[in-house]
Formats: structure tokens, sequence, C-alpha cells
């Protein structure tokens, strides 16, 4: 192991180094590069990017960062966060329909999101407003206008929940003259059709406004076979002859999202901006994407509870039975139907207050951020052998106040004060059948948990930059944070007959932590010519210990098992920018180690069915990257981008078995395995992806132009408890299309994962009867040949 660490290392620098050189030597070449910067219009746009909470140039700012810009996300049809890797290696951002939440990635590094009180390790920042929770990625793309992805721990600018980096969203804001557009779409594959439209301009001399909103909907790309056939377990009393069969034979859907941003500037020196965003969404439930890809030797359909699903099978072909719930069951609960059904709603609102006074710069971002998520819905299985609701409410509200120095000096600083308030709520009653009603209370609910949690988190920060010389800046600056954690949790209902010990009811096991942190960084920058940048960071970064949502609470619960440890990170990273070939060419690379303590993993117990969150003794990651943006020519621009992170524990001894798992193959005696020296979950080594773009004058005033695209990725475990038959191999997708657009018109075909390659997103043991080593999960959307028109005055 210490031979290929030291490796790695010493491949990264190799890399670094190569770049280096390499990027130099051109810029020495070119004696025009400093001179014919805005001569040509085929030169690269320069990008502003707020990586250190300010606008600074993609080319001076020492953070590595990837940015997509709103023409990219259109031209790849990107509507929504799972699909950015396409145009950013090294990243997977994706839904968890299991706890409706999200699993958010960035270099290996991420949580599995199978625990939906949990925060994720890769926040999400919306137009400034920071939040950690994975359910967001079910909003919608609208209106964007840039999209950044910063790797790596951002402590000192963004807080506590972003220890593997930042998702940050930009949406377009209002402008000074009336403008607009109007989109509409339909894909064929899954008979997608959505129609987007945006108005923006003055409202008065001080006041500009901006609106879009966009409507969808989605017949589905799943095949359910459910069918409505003879219940096995009529004879039980009050169970129907007869079963309910599919709600519905897809996993349609329809969501609603709109924006509202006001920007008031009644003086040049102040300007205060108000932002709503809101989405609904609604679709067949939480397990509606799922199918069951694997089964044990010796069968080729599911089987639980001894009932074999010959409507079924056991390939990954977006194929699944999901039956509805059975009519006595669903009359048990309030908001039970016999169709499984899922909605989702959310907000987010910030006021952004800017002023600027003699040599400061005040930021004030006061925010508020909301989601509601009620799911119904059974396994896959037509005789739904677990009928389960999950009904989940988050809410936040925090308060930023920055200030930075523009000091004619070379020394300048940064600083501000932070504080949040959150709180987030589950109840998860579930039906395990086939048992009967409760002799006691009538009820087929065999358990259902409660939990609630609350936190506050505060923390003051500041960088100091100073210029030692023209050339070479040192930045140093710390984050202090305190934060106070409670949750409590109960079971409300259990059944006379469930086999497993629980909590008794009445009882409430609750915990209330308190923890503190200091998270340094220092940053050493070197630009050897104007065109090029050389940093050296070290970084700390910090992730708040939270509440777990139990799912099931077992009798031996303590209130340890409620809150549990923080999750930090320290290391290094080295980067280089340049811009080559009179700023045709933009070159971006970084090599990195990072070290994680008590690193955070929610993982799934089928033969409990309990949904736990640990704290691994520790991982390292380490790898590099690459990125290039070139164009040669103002008709063709090309990118190439190249990831390898190296993510293993380095102690980890605790997580569950996982279903089927022998002595023979690591389970212990206590229903434990130690994953230590093995991959961490859902972090292929090599990622990366290669595009172009191709334009060309076609009649009139009219522009054709060709996309084209490939993404690859390594093999990956698509479960936390790394089960070898969750194992997605390697794969490559496939996208290309074209457009023909002016002014006001853009008329475009584009095809997405056209060689219809099924990966697996998440997985699961299956549970509910299933036998053991049945994995269920989530596989990625299938191919996408979508039609397009936009308008725009």
């Amino acid at each position: 192991m210490y031979r290929m660490n030291r490796l790695s290392r010493t491949l990264q620098i190799v890399v670094l180094g190569a770049l280096f050189t390499i990027g130099n030597t051109l810029i020495a070449l070119d004696s025009n590069a400093q001179e014919s910067r805005s001569v040509d219009e085929g030169v690269l746009e320069e990008l502003v990017v707020t990586a250190r909470r300010q606008s600074e140039t993609l080319m001076e700012v020492p953070v590595t960062v990837n940015v997509v810009s709103g023409s990219a996300l259109a031209d790849n049809s990107i509507t929504n966060l799972t699909d950015l890797s396409t145009l950013v290696a090294g990243i997977n951002l994706d839904k968890v329909p299991q706890s409706n939440q999200g699993t958010l990635t960035i270099r290996g590094i991420g949580s599995s999101g199978s625990d939906a009180s949990t925060g994720q390790s890769v926040a999400t920042v919306v137009d400034g407003l920071a939040t950690s929770r994975g359910a967001f990625i079910y909003a919608g793309l609208l209106d964007v206008g840039q999209i950044e992805v910063m790797k790596g721990p951002q402590a000192l600018f963004f807080g506590k929940d972003a220890p593997g980096g930042i998702v940050s969203i930009r949406s377009n804001g209002p402008t000074d003259t009336l403008e607009g557009y109007i989109k509409a779409g339909y894909e064929s594959e899954a008979e997608e059709q959505f129609v987007e439209a945006a108005i923006s301009g003055p409202l008065s001399d001080q006041m500009r406004a901006r609106l879009a909103v966009r409507a969808s909907d989605v017949d589905g790309w799943m095949t359910n076979t459910a069918l409505r056939e003879a219940n096995p377990f009529g004879g039980i009393p009050g169970f129907p002859a007869t079963l309910t069969g599919a709600a519905d034979d897809s996993n349609s859907s329809d969501q609603v999202t709109a924006r509202l941003t006001i920007d008031y500037k009644p003086t040049d020196n102040f300007t205060a901006t108000f932002r709503y965003l809101v989405d609904s969404h609604e679709d067949n439930g939480q397990n509606s994407e799922m199918e069951i890809y694997h089964c044990p030797p010796g069968t080729t359909v599911p089987v639980a509870f001894g009932i074999p699903d010959t409507s079924n099978d056991c390939d990954a072909n977006h194929r699944s039975t999901v039956g509805g719930l059975m009519p006595h069951v669903a009359a048990g609960e309030p908001d039970w139907d016999t169709a499984p059904y899922g909605e989702y709603d959310s907000y987010v609102a910030s006021l952004t207050l800017d002023w600027s006074y003699g040599d400061f710069d005040f930021t004030s971002v006061t925010g508020v951020a909301d989601y509601e998520r009620k799911s119904v819905g059974c396994n896959v299985n037509p005789y739904c052998f677990f009928a389960l609701s999950n009904n989940f409410t988050f809410n936040q509200v925090s308060q930023e106040i920055r200030v930075v120095s523009n000091f004619d000096s070379d020394i300048n600083f940064m600083a501000g004060v932070y504080f949040d308030e959150q709180e987030f709520s589950a109840n998860n009653p579930v039906a395990l059948f086939p048992l009967p009603a409760d002799p006691v209370t009538g009820s087929f609910v065999s358990f259902e948990m409660d939990m609630e949690s609350e936190s506050q988190s505060y923390s003051v920060f500041a960088e100091v930059r100073w210029d030692i010389t023209e050339t070479l800046r040192l930045d140093a600056g710390v984050r202090y944070s305190e934060d106070e954690v409670e949750g409590e949790a109960r079971n409300t209902s259990l059944h006379s007959f469930f086999p497993l010990p629980l909590l008794p009811l009445g009882d409430v096991v609750a915990s209330k932590r308190e923890f503190d942190d200091t998270s340094p960084q220092v940053t050493l920058t070197w630009e050897p010519s104007q065109d090029s940048l050389l940093f050296l960071s070290w970084r700390n970064g910090y992730k708040s210990g939270n509440p777990t949502d139990f799912g099931i609470i077992p009798a031996t619960v303590t209130p340890d098992d409620v809150v549990y440890e923080p999750e930090e990170i320290d290391g290094w990273e080295a980067g280089y920018k340049a811009l080559l070939l009179d700023a045709r060419l933009r070159l971006t690379a970084a090599v990195f180690t990072y070290d994680y303590t008590d690193l955070q993993i929610s993982n799934f117990k089928a033969a409990t069915n309990e949904a736990q969150t640990l704290n691994a003794g520790g991982m390292r990651t380490e790898g590099f990257e690459v990125g290039i943006d070139y164009r040669p020519t103002e008709a063709l621009s090309l990118g190439l981008g190249i990831s390898y992170a190296d993510a293993e524990y380095t102690d980890f001894d605790v997580i569950g078995c996982y279903s089927g798992q022998t002595a023979d193959q690591g389970c212990l005696p206590s229903g434990t395995q130690n994953l230590k020296g093995e991959e961490k979950f859902r972090a292929p080594e090599w990622t990366g992806n290669l595009h172009f773009k191709y334009e060309v004058p076609a009649f009139r005033d009219y522009v054709f132009g060709v996309t084209a695209g490939m993404r690859y990725s390594d093999s990956y475990f698509a479960q936390a408890n790394n089960n070898p038959n969750a194992r997605q191999d390697a794969y490559v997708v496939y996208d290309a299309g074209f457009h023909l657009e002016n002014e006001s018109w853009r008329f475009a075909v584009l095809g997405r994962n056209l060689g219809d390659e099924k990966y697996i997103i998440a997985g699961y043991d299956a549970s509910g009867g299933f036998l053991p080593g049945t994995v269920n999960g989530v596989l990625s959307r299938p191919r996408q040949v979508w039609f397009k028109v936009d308008y725009s005055f």
C-alpha cells in the first residue's frame, strides 16, 4: 500500500510539473499573447467565478473550479443537476429515490443519501445561499446563467458542510431593457415534454425584475408489469382475493418550477436583490424508478416470502413490478392510497444586500430554504410485501455578513460571520406482509417511527491576503464554528406480531450534543506570467454531526446512536492554470491528497429494515485532474476533462454485512465487515469527458451547429456496504446533436446516451422477505432524443 501511495504522489507531481513546463513554454513562444486579447472574436470567453465569495476571473482565483455556462447547459439539454457529469469530470450527482434524497460526489467524496436526515459532504449553493440537503437536487434547473463546481474542501468561504466541494448555481439576473424567451421541447423515448418562459426588464429607474417559469411532464422510461392477478394471501382475513396490479405502467411525473428576481439600486453603491425559487413535483412514489437487477444463484426471477414473481426478471433493463397497496392496508393510514404516489414541494428565498463604502465592500445574505416530501409506495414486488410512507420536512434559516477591503496596499482582508438554524422531521409508517390485522389496534402497520431534530450553527471567518511581490501572493485564513445539535426519535406504532425487538411504545431516545471546529486554510500563489498561475494550498474542512433517521428503531438503540460525530478533512492541493495560443486554449490542472477522519456513511440494512449512519474510521483520496478548453477557430470549440481519484478507507470496521454475505466473504459474527483498504463506494478512479461544438453560417442570418460528446466512468460500488453484486462496470455514454439558430430562433435535435447504456446509480439490498442476495436499485435514464425550439426577444 505504501508503495502504491508513493507512486501515486510521484505521478501527481510529474503530471503537474509537465503541464506547467509545457504551458509556460508555449506562453513564452507566443509573443503576441498579451497584446491581441480583444482583436479576434475567436478567443475564449473570460469566465467570472465566485469561488471566494466575490467576483474574480477563473484565471486569478487559486481554487480548482469547473465552470459550465448557461449556453453549454442548453447545448447538452441539461435540465437538472444529475446530468452535470456530462460536462464535468470527477463528479456524480444523482437522485436516491429510496430516501427521497440526492447523493453528490466529487473526487469520490460524498454521502450515500440513504439517510434523509443527514447532510451531504458536497453542498449546493443557490444564488449565494448554501444548503447541504441532497433533496434539493429534485428541483429543476431554471434560467441558469452559470454553474460552478468547486472541488476539495471549501470550509473557509462556505462553512461547515462542504468538505467534498461545492456545486454553485447562479441564475440569470434582471436586465436593463425588456427581453425574454420561450422554449419548448419533446423527448420521444420517455415522452417528456416541457415549456419554459422568462421575461426581464426595468420596473422603474431604480428597480428591475425577472420572472422565469418551467413546466414539464414525463410519461416515463420504466415498464411496470405488475398484474391484477390472484392474491396468494387472499385467505388471510381482510386480504383481498385479487392484487391491485400496477397503478401506472411507467414512472410518470410532472413538475413546475418558477423563480422571481427583483433588483433595487437606489444609489451607485447599494444594491438589494431578492430571489424566490419555488418547485413542485409529483410522481409515482419513491420506488417507481427502482428495479431488481440481481438475484441469488439458482433463481431467474425475484422470490419473496417463497413466492416467485414470474412477471418480473433479474436483469438491468428498466423493467419492474411495483404493485399497488392492498385496499384494507391503505385504509388504515390517512395519507395512504392504493396507488403509489409522491409529492415534493420546495422553495429557496434569499435577500442579498451589497454596499460599498470607502475602501470596503459589505455583503449581507439572508436566506430561507424549505422542502416537504411525501411518498407512499411499495417495494419492487406485485404483492407489495413492503408498503411504506416517507414524510419529510426540512427548514433552514440563515444569515451571513461579509466585508472585503480594497486598500491601495499590499495587504487586504475578507471577514464575516454566519448563523443558521435547521429543523428536520420524519414520519415513516411501514406495513410488512403477510401480517394480519393487529388484534389490539386493528391496524396492518408493522411499525411507525417519528423523529425530529434541530440544530444551530455559528461561525466567524477571516482571510488576510498579502501581495508579497507583484507575482507572489500569500492568503491565510481560518473559520471557527460552533454547532448545537439535538434529536429525538420514538416508535408511535408497533404491530403485536412483528418479530423484531423494537424500542417500546412510549419510550423516547434523545441526544443533545455540541461540536466546535477550527478550519484553517493557507494558499501560496505565483503568477509567472500574465497568462499563467500556480498555487499550493493546504486546506481543512468540517462537516457537523447530525441526528439519524433510523427508519426503524431497534430496542438496543442508545442516545449515542441518535447524533453521530462530525466529519473532518485536511490535506493539500496544487493547481496550475494557463491561457495559451493567444487565449484560444485554457489549461487547468490540479493534484491533491486529502485525509478524512470520522467520514459519515449512511447504509441500509435489509435484514432489519434499518437505516444507519456511521462514522468510518478514516479515508484518503488522492489523485489529479486536467481540463482543456480549446477554440482553434471562431467556429470550433473543444473541451476535455480527465480526473483520477483513488479514494479508499484507511479504517472502517463497523458497517453491516451485505445481504447474503458469508463468513468466507468477510462477514463477522457481529454482523459487520471490515472495509479497511477497500475503495469507497461511488468512487470511480478514472472519469473523463470530451465534447465539441462546430458552427458555420447556413442561410440568411442563420447559423448551423453540431455538438457531440462522450463521458467515461471507471467501475465503482453502487452500494455503501460494497456489495459486489451492486458493482457497476466501466461504461461510456455518447451524446450528439445539431441546431439551427439566429438571434431570435433556435431549432435543435439532441441525442443523449445514444448507446442506451444502462448503469447503476444506486443499489440496495432488497428487503421485505426477498431471498438473501437480491439487489435492487436505480439505473440511469435510457436513450433520449430531444426536439427543441426556442424564441428570444
